[in-house]
């Protein structure tokens, strides 16, 4: 018994003194530069790599940057006033019916493009999640360019791919978007001088069908710049780990030492 509770004040003694020179040892280490560092982890027994640095990409965008940000509201037209409706007849029943037409479409446009908002959302996540799998400081070690790193680059890329024919999908949205503009200009034109609400409901069709354009238009072209940019990133990095040299890990001396020994 005596021998238990003795080796268990042994025990506690050696954790009380190791706790505090790991906390020196940490803290010592927190306050280093670059080259106090380097000698820490020597002392410690470790030495640096010779494994080729990362060096910054100039010229392209950092890896896994924010993807654009997505327009804000919807740009679904306001809906023609039924007593307008009921009350049309004549020329003012054609322009009516032309506005319902372009209405229709551009509240289904409307729908489409929230729908590749919200893809697109959702694969900015799997790529921002694949990229930081990639993402290095300079200075640190390039991985190896073997199957795991390609792997990741595989990844990342496919991503990509994906983001890529969403954006094409888009840009086939902005040209049928384009369409009902068109349509929508010429029943607001077709509705002036009749006056009433018929045409201010046809003028504020046409001036959503354009700030859906515009919309539609700008984000297209952001991803795609997006896209480019990210890929120029991934193949320059893929060209440092595939020209990096020496070993992918740090060599350990025999001998283990801390600071606070």
């Amino acid at each position: 018994m005596s021998n238990r509770v003795e080796t268990a004040a042994a025990n506690r003694a050696v954790c009380r003194r190791a706790i505090p020179a790991a906390a020196l040892a940490l803290l010592a280490l927190a306050g280093c530069n670059p080259g106090e560092r380097t000698l820490f982890l020597t002392l410690a027994g470790e030495t640096p790599g010779t494994r080729t640095p990362f060096v910054e990409i100039s010229g392209a965008p950092p890896l896994g940057r924010p993807p654009p940000a997505a327009p804000s509201g919807r740009f679904r037209p306001a809906d023609l006033p039924d007593a307008v409706s009921d009350a049309a007849t004549g020329d003012n029943a054609e322009v009516e019916n032309a506005h319902r037409r372009v209405q229709r479409a551009l509240a289904d446009r409307d729908e489409e493009f929230a729908l590749r908002i919200r893809s697109l959302g959702l694969y900015a996540q799997d790529y921002l999640a694949a990229a930081g799998a990639l993402t290095l400081r300079a200075g640190d070690p390039l991985p190896a360019d073997d199957a795991r790193h390609r792997g990741r680059l595989k990844a990342a890329r496919g991503v990509l791919d994906e983001i890529g024919g969403d954006i094409a999908k888009l840009n086939a949205l902005v040209l049928r978007i384009q369409r009902d503009r068109i349509a929508a200009r010429r029943v607001a034109a077709a509705a002036q001088g009749r006056g009433g609400a018929l045409v201010q409901v046809a003028t504020a069709t046409d001036a959503a069908a354009v700030r859906m354009l515009a919309a539609a238009r700008t984000f297209a072209g952001d991803w795609l710049v997006y896209v480019s940019g990210q890929r120029e990133t991934l193949n320059r990095l893929a060209a440092q780990a595939a020209a990096a040299t020496g070993p992918d890990t740090v060599e350990t001396i025999p001998v283990r030492q801390t600071l606070a020994e």
